[in-house]
């Protein structure tokens, strides 16, 4: 099972575990995520959010916080895929054989089992929210405004 846990500042500095977020100065809170046999350490500066962590599969799990976002394959001790966000991380969802990144201003679709990045969509305003319709996924955003994925 993958835990996250929080962490104090001193002991981010002192771990010697490979960092998946970590590229400011101003970060104000502190993560290790493990599964209990291989461990990484976050850091991220939104002291009133927390990271989302979703399960991919038994051994790859993927995680986002601020502009930052990452698919983590705890069996082969790899991070196939580790993004640097354009607008502030929302939320990810999976759909059928996608992942779906969602961030203020766009839509990253990354292929489920490859794990690599497919398509990338900007959004006509600020995220609202994303849905199945009629098997297709619709994504709302403020304004009224949306899009067919």
């Amino acid at each position: 099972m993958v835990k996250l846990k929080k962490i104090g500042k001193q002991d981010f500095d002192l771990h010697i575990i490979s960092t998946l977020f970590d590229d400011d100065k101003a970060n104000k809170c502190f993560a290790v995520i493990s599964n209990g046999i291989i461990s990484y350490q976050l850091a991220w500066q939104s002291d009133l959010l927390e990271p989302i962590v979703l399960k991919i599969n038994q051994e790859i799990y993927c995680i986002g916080i601020d502009q930052h976002f990452c698919i983590i394959d705890f069996k082969k001790c790899d991070i196939p895929l580790n993004i640097k966000l354009m607008y502030n991380f929302y939320d990810v969802q999976i759909f059928r054989e996608w992942i779906f990144v969602i961030s203020e201003l766009e839509i990253i679709k990354i292929n489920k089992h490859k794990l690599n990045i497919e398509f990338e969509f900007g959004l006509p305003d600020f995220f609202e929210k994303m849905e199945i319709v009629n098997n297709k996924i619709r994504v709302s955003c403020l304004n009224n405004n949306s899009i067919i994925l």
